[in-house]
């Protein structure tokens, strides 16, 4: 019976998800969305399911025995096998929590030391900056909107911290349908993210930390400190076995994919249990396991072979969370979650985006990496749920989160489709004077004042052809928005972003004999390309992708490096030296 129960409640779930998703595909919805919507419509609205997250019944107090008349008052036929549907019940929560933990474990993965220090000063500002007004904002609004929703000190903290974190999966979506997810905006935002991870682990394990026993919340705050000990320990054994443990049977797995995968979720399930046996929660060990993975070169193999395996179990969780809500509840919020909704769509965005300006980024790079973290996350609904089980909060609460997540979900989607758009008319309207930054006075005339070389990215290309000039003669200017990449190169740099007119100006584009872009991002090549046309000045753009490169000879671009092309030449004409091949 119980298996039963279980697979025909699977199965519903998983069909009206794919319905959903399949159906509205068209409406640019997340598949978050679409999962939480499908999970209403069988649950509360049509009660084709009416099981709740086991967390939801044990909230409630007593165990097991509020779990079974939880579902006894639900609409479950008189004959039914009560203890089934709990087993059943608490199958379908443990499939959501395995999604929770792999979600965790994939984020983890993201997670590699090099990109952080890619993206240098900004994510650092931008990200804890954020972070923490977003906080004190939110707990500001949350204040404000607490007699609508009759909310106590913890729920206004709760209600704050949910607020403060944005989506990583609807952004990186969001971002890749745009082909963005490379652009500079897509890495500030990404960066961000990172950051806002690392706050939701610190938020999870205080939540976990109140919700561990029967101790009141004094008692378990006192404990708080041993907590974080506990995961500043295992932090550092998860970064030494990256260091010492893992490398090479890790280099071993990558060469066969079954074995990685396996042995991926292996090494998640040992810190999992080590979590576990430390007082902490699973997530925190799937967490600190995809970090020691992402130091490693198969980071990106893992993260591409789980993501399917990952999306099911998701797609489970949302489906239901969606089925448990209490529609009632959540309607009688639904003015509070406007508000919260409004503040999430306007003040988060604004916050991001003057301190990425501050960090001296152009206008259209810091609009864009505010509005696309315009949405509340997925950590938030799980937020809600560790705070309802640890009884901080009630259901109305988790209502209000969840209808604010939603709105703020899909308003973000519908916005961010229509940024440039909105950039314009903002412009137009003069509302976006506030996000250029107060350029530094000029120490010293222009680096450059004409007859020289603008060469943009310092990746491996562009650090190639900088040294290949000076070495040629010629009197070079390099740019590259990590100040990191600068260092050592024989020639004068300036730090900042090539879509800021004035660094351009500085560098003296306008009098430069040709100017050369080797990174890998469309939009700033294409706007690269443009300025120098309308500078007069000939230009060489890094055509990474064949499919960029009618698009830049119809903006006039005579010179194109095509990196991949010229690359297989160069290894037929080394094979052919060598007597491999005939030409």
């Amino acid at each position: 019976m119980t298996e039963v129960l279980f697979l025909e409640t699977i199965g519903v779930m998983v069909i009206a998800a794919a319905i959903a998703i399949v159906t509205l595909r068209r409406t640019g919805l997340p598949s978050i969305v679409l999962c939480i919507a499908a999970g209403l419509v069988i649950g509360p609205i049509f009660g084709f399911i009416t099981s709740e997250p086991t967390e939801v019944a044990m909230a409630a107090g007593g165990g097991e025995a509020a779990l079974v008349d939880e579902v006894a008052e639900a609409s479950v036929p008189a004959d039914a096998d009560v203890s089934a549907e709990v087993r059943a019940v608490r199958a379908i929560d443990d499939i959501g929590h395995l999604g929770i933990v792999l979600l965790l474990f994939l984020v983890g993965l993201e997670l590699s030391f090099d990109r952080i220090r890619d993206l240098g000063k900004v994510t650092l500002v931008a990200g804890v900056g954020q972070i923490l007004l977003t906080f004190v904002l939110g707990s500001v609004v949350a204040l404000a909107i607490a007699p609508l929703a009759s909310l106590s000190t913890p729920e206004v903290l709760i209600v704050a911290g949910a607020v403060t974190l944005s989506s990583t999966v609807v952004v990186v979506r969001m971002l890749e349908q745009r082909n963005e997810l490379s652009s500079l905006h897509g890495r500030i935002a990404v960066g961000i993210l990172l950051l806002q991870d690392l706050a939701a682990i610190v938020g999870m394990t205080v939540l976990h930390g109140l919700g561990s026993g029967d101790q009141d919340i004094g008692h378990a705050l006192e404990q708080m400190p041993l907590a974080f000990l506990a995961m500043a320990v295992m932090a550092g054994l998860a970064l030494l076995a990256s260091k010492y443990l893992l490398p090479r049977p890790f280099a071993w797995f990558a060469r066969h994919g079954q074995t990685l995968i396996v042995s991926g979720l292996a090494w998640c399930l040992v810190l999992v249990g080590l979590a576990s046996s430390m007082g902490l929660s699973a997530e925190i060990g799937a967490f600190l396991a995809g970090v020691s993975l992402a130091q490693l070169s198969c980071a990106h193999d893992l993260v591409r072979r789980l993501h399917p395996l990952m999306t099911f179990f998701i797609t489970v969780f949302f489906v239901a969370l969606g089925a448990a809500m209490d529609l009632e509840a959540a309607a009688s919020v639904w003015p509070a979650a406007l508000v919260l909704i409004a503040f999430v769509l306007l003040v988060k965005p604004a916050i991001i985006a003057w301190l990425v300006a501050r960090c001296r980024y152009g206008e259209r790079t810091a609009f864009a990496s505010g509005v696309s973290l315009g949405q509340i996350s997925e950590f938030s609904f799980i937020i809600a749920a560790m705070a309802l089980s640890s009884g901080l909060v009630d259901e109305a609460v988790v209502g209000l989160i969840a209808l604010a997540g939603v709105g703020s979900i899909v308003a973000s989607a519908a916005v961010f489709s229509q940024e440039t758009a909105v950039r314009g008319a903002f412009v137009r309207l003069g509302l976006l004077r506030w996000l250029r930054a107060t350029p530094e006075p000029p120490a010293a005339p222009p680096v450059v004042s004409h007859g020289h070389v603008v060469v943009a990215g310092m990746n491996d290309m562009g650090t190639r052809v900088v040294r290949q000039l000076v070495e040629g003669g010629f009197d070079v200017v390099a740019i590259d928005s990590d100040p990191a990449k600068l260092r050592g190169l024989p020639c004068r740099t300036l730090q900042g972003s090539l879509d800021d007119l004035s660094l351009l100006e500085h560098a003296g584009l306008s009098h430069a004999v040709v100017g050369i872009s080797a990174l890998q991002i469309e939009e700033v090549n294409n706007l690269f390309a443009w300025r120098c046309r309308n500078f007069g000045v000939p230009c060489v753009i890094h055509a990474f992708d064949g499919s960029l490169v009618d698009e830049l000879r119809r903006q006039g671009v005579e010179h194109l490096v095509d990196s991949k092309l010229h690359g297989n030449v160069r290894l037929v004409t080394t094979l052919a030296e060598h007597g491999i091949i005939t030409p």
